[in-house]
């Protein structure tokens, strides 16, 4: 038996006063329903954020954030111990606390090291005395941060864990959300109030929107000549070592073809046996970090990495996946843009086929479109922390109350702008009835801004054209010019 077994952890929270947020809890389902009261009361803030990161992604997402938010105010970084993730922040320059460590192993030592997280994080909070938590689901930070009374705001991105899920989203006080996910993935996942929510439209990777290289170019300077495609393998535990092969089959089919003998292939490997695995290939093997994604620096990207594949789409790089285990809503949506196969032979064609710089620009203009029109998560959780401050005043653009035609077109339009959706959906999201939303899609498809598709199962359903997500483009620019 494990030393550890038999401890117990108690944790000490102070006393939450009326000079703090009350909170309130109940249980109803098994699941706990947090509801904050709207006052703060005489409660001084010490202008500190609080941003716990715990996996690769967040180093790369909140950087810019932090990077916004340290203009004005202060900024406590606490990670997770684990090496990539500890490499990546000192690469970047940004200091931080390190806290706890990766949690595998058997069912009782996960819970130790969730314990011994919790023990550790305590004593940094009480110190530092932060305002407010930013994660994007690191559940030991939100517990502790709700033992405190710190409002947490955490980001629903995937909804294949409803476990974790349920330990985070009923004790955040904000929840930002893709709009690619619904009301009823919401809920079984533990966000009860749908008040919480704020909803943003595309992928989370949209921090790279407009993103430029900031240092030496890696792999110029190793004397790669383009295109450069970055190979990620796939995760060994998520299938079989049958699936867990597709790329490393596709990298052996690709370095044996003459069409492909232009082609720089950059493997980043997960672990160390990957990196021996790959070294029996003419390849390029990349193990050091770089201050922004290595994305930024590709021509294109292919393998099974999805934060990965969402960046290069993002940035209108080609992009191939090869994704075998079961898909999130985000890369259900993503797969509609890129190709995807689990067939190596296919993934080394579509490979070749972008090296015509025809098909690459073709890609490009497309994703291009497609992502213009969605929304930068960090701008917006600047947005909201700079409100939370008080550091701005709110843009009251529809002060009347009621929207004009023109607003009710664009919000019709920006609920169909990446999928296609039914009526019941496009109702809620556009907040009209029947027969109006009838009215208003007659017109939209008349102007050939809007499709009406009868190839879905459950009915009819409605998409914008590429014309109407040109609309919504130029719309928003000259709003948003007009507000400047």
């Amino acid at each position: 038996m494990n030393n550890n077994d038999n401890k117990i952890y108690k944790f000490n929270y102070p006393n939450i006063t009326s000079k703090k947020r009350k909170s309130k809890l109940n249980c109803k389902n098994g699941m706990f329903n947090m509801k904050l009261d709207e006052k703060v009361g005489s409660h001084t803030f010490s202008r500190r954020v609080w941003v716990a990161i715990n996996s690769p992604f967040q180093v790369n997402f909140f950087h810019p954030l932090i990077l916004r938010l340290r203009k004005s105010l202060d900024v406590l970084i606490t990670a997770r111990g684990d090496d990539r993730i500890l490499s990546m922040l000192k690469a970047k320059g940004l200091d931080y606390v390190p806290v706890g460590k990766s949690e595998d192993g058997p069912p009782n030592e996960r819970l130790v090291a969730y314990a011994k997280t919790m023990e550790e994080l305590v004593p940094i909070v009480q110190r530092e005395k932060p305002d407010l938590l930013l994660t994007e689901r690191w559940s030991e930070a939100v517990r502790v941060a709700f033992g405190f009374g710190i409002p947490s705001w955490t980001m629903f991105c995937d909804e294949r864990d409803p476990y974790l899920n349920c330990t985070v989203f009923p004790l955040s006080t904000k929840i930002f959300a893709s709009r690619f996910h619904g009301f009823k993935e919401l809920q079984e996942n533990g966000v009860t109030d749908v008040k919480k929510v704020t909803w943003f439209d595309g992928f989370p990777a949209c921090y790279l929107k407009g993103a430029s290289m900031k240092e030496c170019d890696p792999f110029k300077a190793e004397g790669l000549k383009s295109p450069v495609w970055l190979v990620r393998p796939e995760p060994e535990s998520a299938g079989r070592s049958d699936e867990s092969k597709i790329v490393e089959r596709s990298v052996q089919m690709l370095t044996k073809q003459k069409e492909a003998k232009d082609i720089s292939l950059v493997v980043l490997p997960r672990n160390e046996r990957q990196l021996v695995q790959y070294k029996r290939y003419p390849v390029t093997l990349m193990t050091s970090m770089v201050q922004d994604s290595p994305v930024v620096y590709a021509d294109a990207v292919f393998g099974g990495s999805e934060n990965m594949l969402m960046e290069a789409f993002v940035l209108s790089k080609p992009a191939v996946s090869s994704i075998y285990w079961r898909e999130s809503k985000l890369i259900q949506e993503l797969h509609r843009y890129i190709p995807h196969t689990l067939d190596p032979g296919q993934i080394a064609q579509e490979v070749i086929k972008f090296t015509n710089s025809e098909e690459a620009l073709l890609f490009k203009e497309r994703a291009r479109l497609v992502v213009n029109q969605m929304d930068d998560l960090v701008v917006m959780m600047g947005e909201e922390i700079r409100r939370f401050y008080g550091l701005v005043q709110v843009d009251h653009v529809r002060s009347s109350g009621r929207r004009s035609r023109i607003e009710i077109y664009t919000d019709i339009l920006q609920e169909i702008a990446f999928r296609p959706r039914r009526l019941t959906h496009i109702m809620q999201a556009a907040n009209l009835p029947y027969t109006q939303l009838k009215r208003y899609l007659i017109r939209l498809k008349k102007t050939n801004l809007v499709v009406e598709r009868r190839d879905r199962p459950n009915g009819v359903s409605y998409q914008a054209t590429s014309e109407g997500v040109r609309f919504l483009k130029e719309y928003k620019k000259v709003i948003s010019n007009l507000l400047e």
